[in-house]
């Protein structure tokens, strides 16, 4: 069974082909899906997040494709939505779909698929959780990114990214 993306293409969520695999349909999706299960104080998308990643990454000295890899750790969500962690642990099916999502996100983007779940991505993807965890869910950290279009900045960020790699 198939789903149709954003740009209309029609691709198997749970054994995607690497040629399918969109940056247009990453980043509409991502911006669109928000962290928290919706459980958040105020909308804070998957893009954001991932932002985050990369922001954190690029501020400690990463190279520009492990800040790639920042980016798009969560951009399995594109096509199978964001679980949140207790569920995801307990879905094994999940657990595999999501690994041969990242899988074709690697081929797709250039990426080693051991760059999108190194231990330095998880560290940083963990940074993200606590601060956005205090800001969005506890109203005790300091105030999130202000809106913008992630969507844009994502995608500007992916091939800014992607240019540095070559």
């Amino acid at each position: 069974m198939k789903i149709q993306t954003f740009t209309g293409r029609m691709v198997d969520p749970c054994n995607p082909d690497p040629a399918d695999i969109d940056l247009e349909d990453v980043a509409h999706a991502l911006s669109h899906l928000c962290r928290f299960t919706g459980h958040a104080s105020v909308f804070y998308s998957v893009a954001q997040h991932s932002l985050w990643v990369c922001d954190w990454l690029a501020h400690r000295g990463a190279k520009p494709v492990l800040q790639l890899a920042g980016l798009l750790h969560d951009a399995s969500e594109a096509y199978l939505g964001d679980l949140n962690t207790p569920a995801k642990r307990q879905l094994r099916d999940y657990r595999d779909a999501e690994e041969r999502v990242q899988r074709a996100v690697a081929e797709a983007f250039g990426l080693p698929f051991d760059l999108l779940v190194c231990r330095t991505v998880k560290e940083a993807d963990e940074a993200a959780y606590e601060s956005e965890k205090l800001a969005l869910l506890d109203g005790k950290g300091p105030p999130m990114i202000n809106p913008y279009d992630a969507k844009f900045v994502f995608k500007g960020e992916v091939r800014r990214l992607q240019d540095e790699c070559r």
